[in-house]
C-alpha cells in the first residue's frame, strides 16, 4: 500500500509540473520516463527508459535523466530552482532545429540548457528544397526564453556549398540568422555551384549569415578573394543569388593578383561571376536585416 500511495503522489507531482511547464514564459521543466527512482519529497529523482523532457518549445529525449533540487530542499518544493541532467544519447528538438550530444544540463533558474560536445545541430530550411544548416561545436547552449542557440569551441557551419569556421556562433532559430565571431578571424568559403565559377573566400572579425536568404555581412577588416580579385575594406555585404559583394571602406581596395592593377573607392562592387570589380555609388550595408540577438 505504501508503494501505491507513493506512485499516486509522484504521478500527481509530474502532472502538476507538466502543467506549469506549458505556461507561457515558464522555465519549469517537465520530465517523464518509463521508470522513476525517488520521491518528490526527496532531493532528487532519477528517470530511466524513454526519458522525455519538455520546457516551453524545447523538447529533450535521452535514456536517463536526474532531476535535482538545491541543497537541503525537496523536488516538490523547488520548482523554478532545480537542475535536470540528461545523459546517454541526448536529442534536442525545437521547431526546425534538431541537436544531438552525449549529455545536457538544464537549469530552471537561467532557462539555459547546455549540450555537451561533440554537439551537432541541424536546422531545416524554411523553404522546401533549400539546404540544411549543419553546425558542429564543442558545446551548444539553448535559451528557452528566446529560441536562440549558442555554439562554442571549434565551430563549423555548413549550408549547401557554403562553410564557415569560428570560435562562436549565435543562431537565431526564428530568423535563421547566424552570427559568427572569432578572437582571430572568421573564415567563410563558398565553393563553386557549377563549372567555371570561382571559389570565394571571405574573412572578417565578424560574419552574419542569413541562411534562408543566402545573404551575409562581414565586419572588421573584411577581405573577399574570388578568382584573381582580392578586395578589402571595413564592411561587406554579399548577395549569393546575384553573385555580388559590396565592399565599403576608407577606402576599399581591390588588387588584380595577375596584373597587379589596383582600384580603390568608398564602395567597390565585386561581381564574382564576371570577375569584375568597379567603383560604385555610396552603399549602406543593411545592418537592420542582420540584427544579432546579442546586439545591445
Amino acid at each position: 500500500m505504501k508503494q501505491i500511495n507513493l506512485k499516486l503522489v509522484f504521478g500527481a507531482c509530474v502532472l502538476l509540473t507538466a502543467g506549469i511547464a506549458l505556461a507561457a514564459g515558464s522555465r519549469v521543466i517537465a520530465v517523464t520516463g518509463d521508470r522513476q527512482n525517488g520521491s518528490p519529497r526527496a532531493a532528487s529523482i532519477e528517470f530511466t527508459g524513454n526519458v522525455k523532457g519538455s520546457v516551453q518549445q524545447l523538447k529533450i529525449s535521452a535514456d536517463r535523466a536526474t532531476l535535482t533540487a538545491p541543497d537541503g530542499a525537496a523536488i516538490v518544493a523547488s520548482e523554478g530552482k532545480r537542475t535536470a541532467t540528461f545523459t546517454n544519447g541526448v536529442t534536442v528538438t525545437r521547431g526546425r532545429l534538431t541537436a544531438q550530444g552525449p549529455s545536457l544540463e538544464y537549469r530552471e533558474t537561467s532557462g539555459l540548457g547546455v549540450l555537451a560536445g561533440p554537439a551537432k545541430i541541424v536546422q531545416k530550411p524554411q523553404k522546401a528544397g533549400d539546404d540544411d544548416v549543419n553546425i558542429s561545436a564543442s558545446k551548444a547552449t539553448f535559451d528557452v526564453d528566446t529560441n536562440v542557440s549558442t555554439s562554442e569551441g571549434n565551430v563549423k557551419l555548413d549550408n549547401g556549398n557554403q562553410s564557415a569556421q569560428a570560435s562562436k556562433v549565435v543562431y537565431d532559430e526564428d530568423s535563421s540568422l547566424g552570427c559568427l565571431t572569432d578572437a582571430r578571424t572568421v573564415t567563410l568559403v563558398r565553393e563553386p555551384k557549377k563549372a567555371g565559377e570561382n571559389r570565394i573566400t571571405i574573412t572578417a572579425k565578424e560574419v552574419r549569415v542569413n541562411t534562408d536568404n543566402n545573404t551575409l555581412v562581414g565586419m572588421g577588416g573584411v577581405t573577399i578573394v574570388s578568382g584573381r580579385n582580392r578586395t578589402t575594406g571595413d564592411t561587406l555585404y554579399f548577395d549569393d543569388a546575384k553573385s555580388t559583394a559590396y565592399v565599403v571602406g576608407r577606402p576599399a581596395k581591390n588588387t588584380d593578383t595577375r596584373s597587379r592593377a589596383e582600384v580603390q573607392g568608398t564602395t567597390l562592387i565585386n561581381n564574382t561571376s564576371k570577375e569584375q570589380v568597379t567603383v560604385g555609388r555610396a552603399f549602406t550595408v543593411p545592418m537592420a536585416e542582420f540584427k544579432c540577438p546579442t546586439d545591445k
